[in-house]
């Protein structure tokens, strides 16, 4: 028997229509109904992911619908995972609870006892239970915690009369870099880290930290912020008039992302100071852009692209990788090197992960010292281990070329980076993060910083300059600073 279901439709057009109108207005209800009336879909939006997540899930909720919940607990109980935060008990049917205050707990202790362990001084913390909302039908219950902290400037604590701790920058300098390894190693996660000016009046400068967990709710993993940590350096110096200055501080400037915009560059020209370009090689102006920096007096640096340990973010092409071999890692920086002609030193561009890699960074610098160049550090992570690689470097290449000598030049000269200027591109934090990098170069005679090649970055250049330089501040190369 055959149908022919144009012939039906035909004859009955009406009723074909009003059954697919109920089909489709039935499928569209069905999920407010059950929301409506059915308890365990009171979430229904948080439930409806979980069931795509996480099968388990689904099949507990429908497992409940079919036979009961006392079943569903027999057959299903501590079969479904919640990473740190359990499923609080009597809360099926009205959304979820997850608790991560033991995670929390833990971070915030290891943040602690960092700090403490790192200054030798007592702290102000102030710690409270909090509840909070991922997706709906899910409550967050944890720890939160406002930690702060003021070193003076002799690496005391503000006020006290005794304390351990190392004096002035280097001092911020190891609380960071202990604070960040506690953390990790107690299964936290540094969110972000501004440094810079935090008391303009006090002349209080230091960092802040946001610190925080990744819970997992339900299938899906959620970064949840649970301290905030302040350090906080009293007592900077005053700023001094250059005829109370015996001898000018020296700022070295480098200007990052060189190679898209040769009109921005042509205004960081005008600028007329001694100052250092970091071209990237794949950029489209690379090559015009070396060529006219060195006509214009700027020093040429080679912005090497390393891999980040971010995966989303994209170095661009050329870019130096962890998996890659010795040789395939050589042969990537001679080609860089190549395609920016005159450099003298080179940077990282991004590189979180590849600067944290000894293998990776003695093979970067090795090819340097081959050209006698020097390396940068822009210290876009705490983890860098650049200053190791470079110290490793030297001494093979001292026991190799020059056997039995001492105080002979190093093959690689490196410095580090003491602060970006322009994360934040409007020009009130510019100026903020430019009057942080006055202090650190007045107070130890030298500093480093990085910026971007952006309007705002030139504009506050130019409206600031006069004044450094009138602080004691002396602008050079960033070769000048190098060891």
């Amino acid at each position: 028997m055959r149908f022919n279901y144009e012939r039906i439709f035909r004859g009955n057009k009406i009723a074909v229509m009003i059954g697919l109108g109920v089909g489709v207005a039935i499928f569209l209800l069905a999920p407010f109904y059950f929301y409506r009336f059915y308890r365990p879909f009171r979430s229904y939006p948080a439930r409806i992911y979980s069931y795509l997540a996480n099968p388990r899930f689904g099949c507990r909720s429908f497992g409940e619908i079919a036979f009961g919940r006392g079943f569903l607990e027999t057959i299903f109980n501590g079969c479904f995972e919640h990473g740190p935060g359990e499923l609080e008990k009597g809360q099926i049917g009205k959304g979820h609870i997850m608790d991560f205050t033991g995670a929390c707990h833990r971070v915030i202790e290891s943040a602690v006892d960092a700090v403490v362990a790192a200054t030798g001084t007592g702290l102000a913390q102030k710690t409270w239970s909090q509840e909070m909302s991922i997706i709906p039908g899910v409550v967050v219950r944890g720890r939160f915690s406002e930690v702060r902290i003021a070193i003076g400037a002799m690496g005391r604590a503000a006020g006290a009369g005794t304390g351990a701790g190392a004096a002035g920058i280097p001092a911020l300098v190891r609380v960071e870099r202990q604070v960040v390894d506690a953390v990790l190693r107690s299964g936290g996660v540094i969110m972000d880290i501004r440094r810079g000016v935090l008391d303009e009046a006090r002349a209080g400068i230091g960092f802040e930290m946001d610190i925080g967990i990744r819970g997992r709710v339900f299938a899906m993993t959620v970064p949840i912020r649970v301290m905030s940590l302040s350090v906080r350096l009293e007592g900077a110096p005053e700023r001094p008039t250059r005829e109370g200055a015996r001898e000018a501080a020296r700022l070295a400037i480098i200007i990052d992302d060189v190679g898209y915009n040769l009109g921005e560059l042509g205004r960081l020209i005008k600028l007329g100071r001694p100052m250092s370009v970091a071209v990237l090689p794949h950029a489209p102006f690379a090559a015009e852009s070396a060529r006219r920096a060195r006509v214009g007096g700027l020093e040429v640096l080679l912005h090497l692209p390393m891999e980040p340990l971010n995966g989303a973010a994209n170095p661009g092409p050329y870019a130096i990788r962890c998996d890659m071999t010795d040789e395939e890692i050589r042969r990537l920086v001679l080609d860089n090197l190549g395609r920016v002609s005159g450099a003298v030193g080179a940077n990282n561009h991004m590189g979180s992960r590849a600067t944290a890699d000894i293998r990776v960074m003695r093979d970067v610098l090795s090819v340097l010292a081959d050209r006698r160049l020097f390396f940068i550090d822009s210290r876009t992570a705490p983890g860098s281990v650049a200053v190791e690689a470079a110290r490793e470097v030297n001494a093979e290449r001292a026991v190799e070329v020059m056997p039995g000598r001492s105080g002979a030049a190093p093959a690689i000269r490196l410095a580090v980076n003491d602060g970006f200027i322009d994360n934040q591109a409007d020009p009130v934090s510019i100026e903020g993060q430019i009057r942080f990098i006055e202090r650190l170069a007045l107070r130890h005679g030298s500093a480093i910083c990085i910026g971007h090649l952006r309007p705002t970055t030139i504009q506050t250049l130019r409206e600031m300059i006069p004044e450094l330089e009138g602080a004691g501040l002396r602008l050079v190369h960033v070769s000048e600073l190098v060891h």
